[in-house]
């Protein structure tokens, strides 16, 4: 079932990524040339557009991310900015960068969860799962979430 679902996501992404481009171009001034605004249907029909074109832009973030490689894994710490980090891999998270971390509940069963990186005027924390603690918290970096700061990563390797 899993390989079904992921094979017919697959046959429809190339379809969802047109509509949304062909949203986005009304979205961002083309509409007039096509809607009427004197017209309410047009423009609930416009409406309804632009809520379908963000909610399928979502959809495709979201296979973006489960389909994403990865490129590195390990355990946060903190730096000396302040920033967590992979620092062996040279992966920074800061706000608004996406994370993928090894949620371990109480049963033993764990599940990598994706979420995004916010700082609330004090710390780092992880958008769905604000009181996790961060350091010491096992993620993954995938290509695409914040590609590897190559100087970090340089200076891991030097003996």
């Amino acid at each position: 079932m899993e390989e079904e679902i992921k094979s017919e996501l697959g046959r429809l992404l190339p379809s969802m990524n047109r509509l949304v481009d062909k949203i986005a171009t009304l979205q961002n001034g083309d509409w007039p040339e096509y809607f009427d605004r004197n017209n309410p249907d047009e423009m609930f029909t416009l409406n309804m557009f632009i809520m379908m074109g963000e909610r399928m832009s979502e959809v495709v973030e979201t296979l973006r991310i489960m389909n994403a490689p990865v490129i590195a894994e390990g355990k946060l710490s903190k730096n000396s900015s302040g920033c967590y980090e992979l620092k062996k891999q040279g992966y920074v998270y800061t706000s608004g960068y996406g994370i993928e971390f090894l949620r371990v509940y109480d049963d033993n069963v764990s599940v990598w969860v994706s979420s995004r990186i916010e700082h609330n005027g004090n710390d780092y924390y992880i958008v769905s799962h604000p009181d996790l603690k961060l350091s010491g918290l096992r993620v993954n970096g995938k290509y695409g979430d914040k590609p590897p700061d190559e100087s970090a990563a340089e200076a891991d390797e030097t003996p």
